[in-house]
């Protein structure tokens, strides 16, 4: 094998008998013939407090490439060597185990580098098979991938026979403006998963059943969090008396930054949030306080919703969509999907002993609506003004559960002394994080320039650029800097 015909990388080399049973495996590591080559330039070297800095970034390369910066403070708390993006991707993400100071073998490729990085390979990547561990059965994946959003795993029990119960329709709502509802079915161990999108931190999610036909089950839902754990043992923390004093500092910093940042420093950033609930643009929509406000909601209903019919049916409210999507003016004989916040509400009685004062806008789907495997005769929709269902009362047979889903992305702060009076401002900026910026884009010449502001922290403060370009060159650099105290006049 001519090793110009090996990919840069990782290349996995696998040795087969006659009957095509592998026997033996290693790895060999072959250098990338172009490396995503960064550079970075301060328009000065040693800026003082509260100054503006501005950063030049350049880059090999005449296509875009994707670049992620920060820049922070170095202080004397020891820390790790981090690995960059280009010792990952090409060498530990195909490892078992640990690499020590695996950027090391990137920064100066020579002769004894190649040794010792082949030294690695075999260390880490050669196996022997044995026939009998080829044959027994292969565990099955404990983790599916969830390209549509967390999975949010549960299960019904039938509390008759305290049996798993199968083929059970739950839902599942997180009370919001914008309503959001997802649907499982049980399988033949009553094992319920659910496919929640745009959900994040921690969030109350309401679990039930249609309590008209399923009342006697129990709904169960499972940690999100992993009940597996790492094997390797970290040693047990112990704090060091010499790093007390850089530890407190920071704690101080911390808490100055949390007690007088003008704006809260965590703030969530709703990239592309969606302002319509999750059945999308309503056929008929009201906003209660543009019309004559009644005591009922059973008035509102009768008078405002010409879409929705209200009858009685054995002494209970029940509510009947006009199918104005079908061809055919027709009602439809099943009762529709109710909600309040995205909560199915199946107790029509419920509804109509609301309190319309408290409802702010009422939607209606005037057609069959498909939601996963089921379909609804029509959709009503009704929401309150903080999309907290407003004292609704639920089924007490209903699960409710403070969920903690994927955290949501969060805004960096970072203040702007652009004036004299923002500069000269009495309020302390103990940052020790200047600037981070996932997402920078080169242009076609390979450039990339960013500003930002120091802080009244002096010392020494590291720059960290990492890239990859759409062929899949990466790169990593890093430099350092010095801020000095601001000169008085």
């Amino acid at each position: 094998i001519n090793k110009k015909d090996l990919g840069a990388g990782i290349n996995r080399l696998t040795v087969f008998d006659q009957n095509t049973q592998p026997i033996a495996e290693r790895l060999y590591f072959g250098r990338p013939a172009q490396r995503l080559s960064l550079t970075g330039a301060l328009d000065q070297a040693t800026p003082a407090t509260r100054q503006k800095v501005r950063l030049d970034l350049s880059a090999n390369t005449t296509e875009p490439a994707e670049l992620s910066l920060a820049v922070y403070r170095l202080d004397s708390l020891p820390a790790p060597d981090q690995p960059t993006i280009d010792s990952y991707l090409l060498l530990t993400g195909d490892l078992k185990g640990t690499v020590e100071s695996p950027a090391g073998y990137f920064r100066q490729p020579d002769a004894n580098a190649d040794a010792a990085l082949d030294l690695v390979m075999l260390t880490h990547g050669w196996t022997r098979y044995r026939r009998a561990d080829l044959t027994a059965t292969l565990p099955a994946e404990p983790f599916r991938p969830e390209y549509g959003g967390q999975f949010i795993k549960g299960r019904i029990v039938d509390t008759r026979t305290e049996q798993p119960a199968s083929g059970v329709t739950a839902y599942l709502a997180a009370p919001d403006l914008r309503p959001k509802l997802f649907l499982a079915i049980s399988d033949s161990l009553g094992n319920l998963r659910f496919e929640a999108d745009k959900l994040h931190d921690r969030q109350d999610i309401i679990v039930q059943t249609d309590y008209r036909t399923d009342s006697t089950y129990r709904l169960e839902i499972s940690s999100p969090f992993s009940e597996r754990y790492a094997t390797r043992r970290w040693p047990q923390y112990a704090l060091d008396s010499v790093n007390a004093d850089a530890l407190l500092t920071r704690s101080v910093d911390m808490q100055a930054l949390n007690a007088f940042a003008p704006r809260p420093v965590n703030t969530t950033a709703f990239v592309g949030a969606d302002t319509l609930g999750f059945y999308g643009q309503p056929n008929e929509k009201y906003f209660l306080d543009d019309y004559t406000r009644f005591p009922t909601t059973e008035e509102v209903m009768r008078e405002y919703v010409p879409g929705v019919f209200v009858k009685k049916r054995k002494g209970k409210f029940q509510f009947a969509v006009v199918d104005q999507i079908s061809p055919g003016i027709k009602v439809f004989s099943g009762e529709p999907l109710v909600l309040m916040d995205g909560v199915p509400v199946f107790d029509t009685d419920l509804i109509m002993a609301f309190n319309p004062l408290k409802i702010k806008k009422l939607e209606v789907i005037d057609g069959t609506y498909y939601l996963g495997p089921r379909s609804f005769s029509g959709v009503v929709s009704f929401g309150t003004y903080k999309g907290d269902l407003a004292g609704l009362e639920l089924d007490p047979r209903a699960l409710v559960v403070a969920y903690d889903f994927a955290q949501s992305r969060k805004e960096f702060y970072a203040p702007r002394y652009e004036t004299d009076v923002r500069r000269r401002s009495r309020l302390p900026d103990f940052r020790n994080l200047l600037h981070w910026a996932p997402a920078l884009v080169t242009d076609a010449r390979g450039k990339r320039s960013v500003d930002f502001y120091t802080s009244d922290q002096m010392g020494t403060y590291r720059v960290v650029v990492q890239g990859i370009t759409a062929n899949g060159a990466v790169g990593s650099t890093e430099f350092t800097f010095e801020v000095k105290p601001e000169a008085r006049q």
